[in-house]
């Protein structure tokens, strides 16, 4: 007797982990975009603060700068150790810029730096209206060395790159854990599911069209066949029959691999692959 299946077989199911190892990529990939930039950013923003270094120069006397726009100068003293007061005040300077007068203060905050082992402390700064040429003239009474540069806020330009570093660093290391989930993922091979007990006798578990099982040809039916016996006399009877063991039945021939009723789960589905089940459901 042949069988016929009228269920299609389903695509097996994909791989497990392909997302995880492309998104681990892509966010990897970002993130060393972000470091790189970080760093290039504030490279070129911590040159800029050295080369607004100039050189000391003597007072009473005028330093002549080429200054950038919207930028805080800080006049520094040359102090004899570090911690030391200047002598100087912001009275004692003026600062002339393209535009005119610029007006001088003192710092808010104390602004000191060492350059070749040599201390200088800030006494006055002022903020650029534009790019140009400034003149600085430095008075006092006592011969001093003086330099103008970038004063403490200038440094707050490198906060933006520094935290692209970091955030940069977040995003790579996120991506980078992405990709060892989904490297293991797509590596680990899931353990067979065990083959349907009694699927020889009667089927039970294995799936068939419609959600049924197989059953059993020779099960409760009660039609046992018998066969007649020979009595002395040479008639026949079926007074003294006996039961025919029946011959030992085939097992029934597997379904094809596709999604079937999950035997464990009342109204779910799993994935069969044509031998036992797997551990894909749905």
């Amino acid at each position: 007797m042949s069988e016929q299946w009228s269920i299609t077989p389903a695509e097996p199911p994909r791989p497990r982990g392909r997302g995880l190892v492309v998104g681990g990529i892509v966010a990897l990939l970002v993130g060393v975009v972000m470091v790189v930039a970080g760093i290039a950013g504030t490279v070129s923003a911590s040159a800029g603060l050295i080369t607004g270094f100039g050189s000391p120069v003597s007072t009473p006397g005028a330093v002549v700068r080429q200054l950038d726009a919207s930028t805080t100068y800080v006049v520094y003293e040359l102090v004899p150790f570090s911690g030391a007061s200047a002598n100087l005040s912001a009275a004692d300077v003026e600062v002339l810029g393209p535009d005119g007068g610029v007006p001088v203060t003192t710092p808010g905050l104390d602004q000191t730096f060492s350059s070749n082992n040599d201390d200088f402390s800030g006494f006055a700064q002022f903020t650029t209206t534009r790019e140009g040429t400034y003149t600085v003239n430095v008075g006092g009474s006592a011969p001093s060395e003086v330099i103008v540069a970038p004063g403490i806020g200038a440094l707050v330009g490198l906060g933006p790159w520094v935290a692209l570093i970091g955030l940069g660093a977040l995003v790579g290391l996120v991506g980078l854990i992405l990709l060892i989930v989904g490297i293991v993922r797509r590596s680990s091979r899931p353990a067979p599911a065990a083959a349907p007990q009694g699927a020889a006798a009667s089927g039970a578990g294995t799936p068939v069209a419609g959600g049924a099982t197989y059953a059993d040809p020779f099960g409760g039916t009660g039609d046992t066949p018998v066969i007649p016996e020979s009595v002395s006399d040479g008639s026949w009877t079926t007074a003294t029959s006996r039961p025919v063991q029946p011959p030992a039945p085939p097992p029934p021939a597997l379904p094809p691999a596709g999604w079937y009723p999950d035997p464990a789960r009342p109204g779910g589905r799993r994935y069969w692959d044509g031998t036992s089940w797997t551990e894909h459901q749905a």
